[in-house]
């Protein structure tokens, strides 16, 4: 019986200090904190130059030798022979200096185009847009002797098949005949060529096309 109660005693403090080291276990170690997220700073937003802007070229006419010399283009309604709007100025320059050297007598208009379209239909546009310049003249009080002539494409300034060489091409020169310094006559300028006589296209023959537009 002591025995046993000798056992009992010694299985009782064998659980209690069982249990009296499970409480006294090192906890698990603690998760290892998650990384920081890095997050990438934003551009800066791109802040383009402003493009500075292109004055416009002041309307004025000199008198170079010869010649008189502007600083703009006179334009002419597309494909057409009436003046555009935007002309009137340069224009109005042009006859102030007339107006300006009572020297000047005489004045020759020569206008041209570039090479798209027909021979025939460059003559008849580049004389009718320097008709029309004398016209706009003769309107605002010129009263020295004007002439005018169309050479078509025939006196380019370039010869590249680009637009802006093109747009070279298509202008109209003033030119003194007659005071200091006055040029020599034009030569004539290049006939436009007789129309050839209309006939029905062969099969497989394609129809002329149209003047381009200039």
């Amino acid at each position: 019986m002591k025995l046993s109660a000798s056992i009992l005693r010694t299985s009782v403090v064998s659980l209690s200090l069982a249990m009296a080291a499970c409480h006294h276990q090192a906890p698990p170690p603690a998760a290892p904190a998650p990384a920081p997220v890095v997050v990438a700073p934003t551009p800066a937003p791109v802040v383009e130059a402003p493009v500075p802007a292109v004055a416009p070229v002041a309307a004025h006419a000199e008198l170079h030798d010869n010649r008189v010399e502007i600083s703009q283009d006179v334009e002419f309604q597309e494909n057409s022979e009436a003046l555009h709007e935007h002309s009137t100025e340069i224009l109005t320059r042009v006859a102030e200096l007339v107006h300006a050297h009572p020297e000047i007598h005489g004045l020759r208009i020569e206008g041209h185009t570039d090479n798209l379209g027909t021979p025939e239909h460059n003559h008849h546009l580049s004389e009718g847009r320097a008709e029309a310049v004398e016209h706009f003249l003769h309107a605002h009080g010129v009263t020295v002797a004007l002439e005018h002539v169309g050479f078509g494409a025939t006196r380019p300034l370039c010869t590249e098949d680009t637009a802006p060489c093109r747009a070279r091409n298509r202008r109209v020169d003033f030119i003194v005949t007659d005071g200091p310094a006055a040029a020599a006559p034009a030569a004539a300028a290049p006939a436009a060529p007789a129309a050839a006589p209309h006939a029905a296209p062969h099969a497989g023959h394609h129809a002329p096309a149209a003047p381009a537009t200039h």
